[in-house]
């Protein structure tokens, strides 16, 4: 295991691979122990396409068969790659599967290449969701669904800590896609939260999702930006003020020492 291990490091660190050492790689993918088959997926270059349509049957194998979801959820993200609608039914099957991790992975091959069948899987999904899936299912959301979605405002205070901030930094985004009244109503919910929220990352997780959707966005007039600035110079906790300095919220001299 260790020989085996060191070997496929020692190529996977290889910028230029010969053909052999690729094929090497290729066969590796297949090894009985999935913690040898994690390293060769990960050590092959699959920006060589001849790569992936050589090593697609095997890594539909894996995704299919493999008990192993560390294995089987990087195989299914290795077949996205491919963009081949072939796999959708593949894709779906596999949304299905209880961890939480492969459910994942499938959700983000589907939105690839099923845009609308992607979104209903999500929102099967949603309801029993961990962290991992659900992040993948708030950007399914975030790219796909429609102006009438309750799904950002639904959830936000329904989650909490890194959920929370993953879920207004995809709220961000999804209200960008739409007009003035939706990114107001996404702006008031994002500063109360800046505001309000108990978590003091949190609130800093708020500040700059309202800096980053100010960026390139037209609609927001220049008003709004005035407003996050005022809203920086009221934060007490002298840990986010310094956050803040960096994302350029605060001049240096405006930190309490």
């Amino acid at each position: 295991f260790i020989e085996k291990i060191a070997i496929l490091e020692s190529i996977k660190n290889k910028k230029d691979k010969s053909l052999k050492e690729d094929a090497l790689l290729l066969f590796a993918i297949n090894d009985a122990d999935p913690d040898i088959s994690d390293v060769a997926m990960k050590a092959i270059d699959w920006e060589i396409e001849s790569n992936l349509d050589k090593a697609k049957q095997d890594l539909k194998h894996i995704a299919t068969f493999s008990k192993h979801p560390e294995q089987k959820s990087q195989a299914i993200y290795l077949l996205a790659g491919m963009n081949d609608k072939l796999l959708s039914s593949d894709f779906e099957t596999w949304s299905k599967d209880p961890s939480y991790k492969i459910a994942a992975a499938s959700l983000y091959a589907m939105q690839k290449i099923k845009k609308v069948e992607a979104l209903e899987i999500a929102q099967q999904l949603e309801p029993n969701a961990d962290a991992q899936l659900f992040d993948q299912i708030a950007t399914t959301y975030a790219t796909l669904a429609d102006s009438s979605s309750p799904f950002f405002e639904d959830n936000l205070m329904k989650r909490f800590g890194t959920e929370r901030n993953s879920l207004m930094k995809n709220y961000g985004i999804w209200a960008k896609r739409f007009g003035l009244e939706i990114q107001n109503k996404f702006w008031q919910t994002i500063k109360d939260r800046a505001q309000n929220d108990e978590n003091d990352w949190t609130r800093f997780y708020a500040f700059e999702t309202m800096n980053t959707f100010l960026k390139d966005n037209k609609t927001m007039t220049t008003a709004a930006e005035a407003e996050l600035i005022k809203l920086a110079e009221a934060e007490k906790d002298i840990k986010i003020r310094k956050q803040l300095q960096r994302l350029k919220l605060l001049e240096s001299d405006k930190i309490t020492k």
